[in-house]
């Protein structure tokens, strides 16, 4: 790659690309602005093709990384509110049809292998 820029660029991708790997979500926050200065300045820089597809396959790849990660995060949210509604009680439905709450005796849960 000739283009410094590109480099650059290629360089807060990989830097990214680790964070998401590793679940450093407060480093994303930190490589927001100069990944996004970065594109300004290769947006006027004269990139060639090569370059242009390097861009756009580490864009890729955290695309997907943080796909994943938004998806682990909404299942882990749904195993803790399932979690919580099991400790709070068991919903039920009663003679008429409509739901009721049936306390739970034991609000712990235990585990067993």
């Amino acid at each position: 790659m000739r283009n410094s820029v590109t480099k650059r660029l290629i360089q807060t991708l990989k830097a990214e690309k680790s964070a998401l790997r590793e679940a450093s979500f407060d480093v994303l926050g930190s490589l927001e602005k100069p990944k996004s200065e970065l594109f300004k300045e290769l947006a006027e820089s004269a990139p060639d093709a090569n370059e242009l597809r390097a861009v756009q396959l580490a864009v890729t790849e955290n695309q997907t990384l943080l796909s994943a990660a938004i998806a682990g995060i909404g299942a882990a949210r749904a195993r803790i509110e399932a979690l919580q509604n099991v400790r709070s009680g068991l919903n039920v439905y009663d003679k008429s049809g409509a739901i009721s709450k049936m306390a739970n005796p034991q609000p712990e849960i235990e585990k067993k292998a």
